[in-house]
């Protein structure tokens, strides 16, 4: 009778783990795709699509040209993703065609009249995004003072964090982080650094897009984009050796 008892409520436990994995695989195979998942939308209207646009500036690059990251995603999937466009569509930035290196589309590109136009371009129309060309950091660090002299923002440019990373052959400070100001200088804190080292100098600026470019704008027309939205994230530095003291 125990052994009868035993089998059925064995019958009954493995009864009820399939109906759990049974469940389990179902809700599986409902959850969203994976974030950043590469997704094909039914529509590339500019209205409907989300840019990322990276400027990099290495101010030590021997080709003098910033790198471009431009990556689409689509807001009509709830979940991050991104785009490989596959119906004509094409992307240029200051007239240098962008190529897909998953998930974005990206070239090495010179300023042109002071500034970097990426244009998106879909049935034969264009459709366009511009960034003012950054000042060159240019740091400078006096020895006797330790104090880093650096271009800052001009123009209406509004001021951006700035990092300073220090290091000798054996030592690496913690990073120093502050906001540029219009003096262009800062302290640097040398701490226990000795001998050959180096000094990198990080400006990062975030400009968001926001609004629709349509014939009836009259306001601030610099702000207004046909995209669905832009976040623009401009990165400068620059690398100094340095011989600490």
């Amino acid at each position: 009778m125990r052994t009868s008892f035993s089998r059925y409520s064995f019958l009954l436990l493995l009864g009820f783990v399939a109906l759990v994995l049974s469940s389990c695989a179902g809700l599986a195979a409902a959850d969203p795709p994976q974030v950043g998942t590469k997704v094909t939308p039914d529509t590339t209207d500019p209205s409907t699509l989300i840019l990322t646009l990276a400027i990099d500036d290495d101010e030590n690059a021997t080709d003098g040209k910033v790198g471009i990251s431009l990556k689409f995603a689509t807001n009509e999937i709830k979940d991050l993703n991104h785009i490989e466009f596959t119906k004509g569509e094409e992307v240029f930035c200051n007239g240098v065609k962008l190529t897909f290196k998953d998930p974005v589309y990206t070239a090495r590109v010179s300023a042109e009249n002071g500034k970097f136009t990426c244009d998106y371009i879909r049935q034969g129309q264009s459709y366009s995004i511009s960034e003012p060309a950054r000042p060159l950091l240019k740091p400078v660090l006096a020895h006797n003072t330790f104090v880093l002299s650096y271009t800052p923002e001009y123009k209406g440019l509004s001021h951006c964090p700035m990092r300073v990373d220090t290091s000798d052959a054996n030592t690496t400070n913690a990073p120093d982080n502050f906001t540029e100001g219009p003096s262009g200088s800062h302290q640097v804190n040398q701490g226990s650094l000795s001998g050959v080292g180096s000094l990198i100098l990080t400006r990062t600026c975030y400009h968001p897009l926001t609004g629709h470019a349509t014939s009836s704008d009259t306001v601030d027309k610099h702000a207004a984009t046909p995209f669905g939205s832009v976040m623009i994230t401009y990165t400068s530095k620059s690398r100094l050796f340095v011989t600490w003291i």
